[in-house]
Parts: C-alpha cells; sequence; structure tokens
C-alpha cells in the first residue's frame, strides 16, 4: 500500500491540521523519510516556522515552506479529520488523507483512516509493515513521539496490548525513549506562568473541572494546562476556555471516563474520545 501512493510520483507536498501538534509532526516526517527513500521530491509545508522544541524531530530542520509554490503531482495530508482544518487547501483530486480519527469525512481522492490506531504515527508504522523500506532509529524515535504525545504518555484508554508490542519494536529498531520523554516533558517558565493562571482561576462545578483565561495560547500551553486541570480529583471532565483579543474562544476538552469528543462535535469540533476542542467567536 505505502509504494503504491509513491508511483509514477515525481514530487510530493506533505500537509497536516493546523496548530499541528506533536503526532501530526512525526507523522509528517515519517513521510518525507519514506518519499527520500523511494526517491521522491517532496517539500513540507506548515503556516509557521517550527518551535525550537521540536528540533529534535528527525526531518524537523528540513526546508519548511509556509506556503505551496509548486505543483506537486500528489499531496499527503496526515493527522487532519477533515479538508477545513488542513493548514493548506490542495485540489481534494491530488489529495491522499491519511489519519486514525473515527470523524475524518474521507475527504481525500484516496483515505487511509483507521480508527484503531491510537495515533497517525502509529498507522504509519502499521503501512510500514513489510514494504522493504529501512526504518532508521531517526525514523523510528519519530513514530515513538507521535505515539507517546497522542496517548498523553501512555495513559489513555486505547493504549493496548498492540500500542506496546508496537513500541516495544520501536525501541528494539533504536528509538530512544529517554529521548523522547525528555523533550516532550519540558516546560518553559512561559508555560508554568500560564499553569498558575488557570490554576488560580480553576472552579469545580457539580462534577466537571473548569477554568477561563484572556491570552492567546498556542497548543503546547493548552496542552499541558489542559492535562493538570484534568488532574483534579472527583471531577469526570475538564474544560478550559481561552480567550483572545479579537474574542475568538478556544474550548479544550478531556476527560478519563466521558466521550468529550461527541460533545465538541455538537459546536463543529473535534478530536478523540478523550481530547478534544472547538472554537467559537464571542458576540457583541
Amino acid at each position: 500500500m505505502l509504494r503504491y501512493l509513491f508511483e509514477n510520483t515525481k514530487s510530493i507536498g506533505i500537509i497536516g491540521h493546523q496548530n499541528p501538534d506533536i503526532d501530526c509532526l512525526s507523522s509528517i516526517f515519517a513521510i518525507a523519510d519514506i518519499s527520500s527513500q523511494l526517491n521522491t521530491d517532496f517539500q513540507i509545508y506548515l503556516k509557521k516556522p517550527l518551535p525550537e522544541k521540536y528540533s529534535f524531530l528527525n526531518y524537523a530542520k528540513h526546508r519548511i515552506d509556509l506556503e505551496i509554490k509548486s505543483n506537486h503531482c500528489k499531496f499527503i495530508s496526515v493527522d487532519c479529520a477533515n479538508y477545513k482544518r488542513l493548514m493548506h487547501h490542495p485540489d481534494p483530486l491530488k489529495l491522499i488523507n491519511i489519519d486514525h480519527h473515527k470523524s475524518n469525512t474521507n475527504y481525500g481522492s484516496l483515505n487511509i483512516v483507521d480508527i484503531s490506531s491510537n495515533s497517525t504515527s502509529q498507522l504509519i508504522f502499521k503501512l510500514l509493515q513489510n514494504q522493504n523500506l529501512h526504518i532508521s532509529k531517526d525514523l523510528a524515535n519519530n513514530i515513538l513521539a507521535g505515539i507517546y504525545a497522542d496517548t498523553l504518555s501512555l495513559q489513555t484508554k486505547n493504549v493496548n496490548s498492540e500500542v506496546l508490542r508496537t513500541c516495544s519494536k520501536l525501541l528494539r529498531l533504536g528509538a530512544s525513549l529517554e529521548k523522547v520523554v525528555k523533550n516532550l516533558n519540558k516546560i518553559s517558565f512561559q508555560n508554568l506562568k500560564i499553569l498558575g493562571k488557570v490554576l488560580l482561576n480553576s472552579k469545580i462545578h457539580k462534577n466537571y473541572a473548569k477554568s477561563r483565561i484572556h491570552g492567546d495560547l498556542n497548543k503546547d500551553h493548552l496542552r499541558i494546562s489542559s492535562y493538570y486541570l484534568n488532574q483534579i480529583p472527583n471531577t469526570k471532565m475538564s474544560v478550559l476556555m481561552t480567550e483572545n483579543k479579537k474574542g475568538e474562544v478556544r474550548t479544550s476538552l478531556r476527560s478519563d471516563t466521558i466521550s468529550v469528543h461527541e460533545l465538541a462535535k455538537k459546536f463543529n469540533g473535534g478530536g478523540h474520545q478523550t481530547a478534544s476542542g472547538f472554537e467559537y467567536k464571542k458576540l457583541n
């Protein structure tokens, strides 16, 4: 299957969803690695320069364009459930959609969607099996980072024996769990200050924890703050709302027992069963 995607293809563009997380970035770089092995020219497209903290990922220092400039034969999108949420919007007829989200709308000309995978990184590892492609320690490390991040450090409910076997295989291939954990668990001084505001503003309403702050938080801020808000004892769910100067409100939902994905869908959002979110604009 994986080799078929690159047949008769001189060049591909690789894209992911807006505000990419580790699983998305790891998957983008994994596709870049595979493209290189199959002698296919590729270009990675993001919307913003990559933060320095992700430089430990292989291909993170490869040239990254912020706008699509080339007329590629194909585009591969990773880890994105719908066309609207992509960072860039190429012709859907040229688009191959690789994802693991239950809410995926099959927006590509070819859709490889496996909801049994706990991350797109794990799905790509499955696709790599029996392909006679070299899984270097750097590629193994990227995939391990995606799995580790998307399962909240292997703590989500969908961490089963298959996931642990995959991690074991990646470690045998040379991935470094120490390197992944050290880099992904770093908390900057700015993140600590934001986390302090989130916790100071937190309240418990019935059986859920909630907090609302003002500021333009990035994906990393939300991930860390949402995680700790969801650790408050005797709560079933956490709701973190952040409002920027434009009146745009991002709501991050976390739960270990409730399917927050269904709740987010009602507000045109999405995500995972235990971690989802949605956005809306505050009315004057």
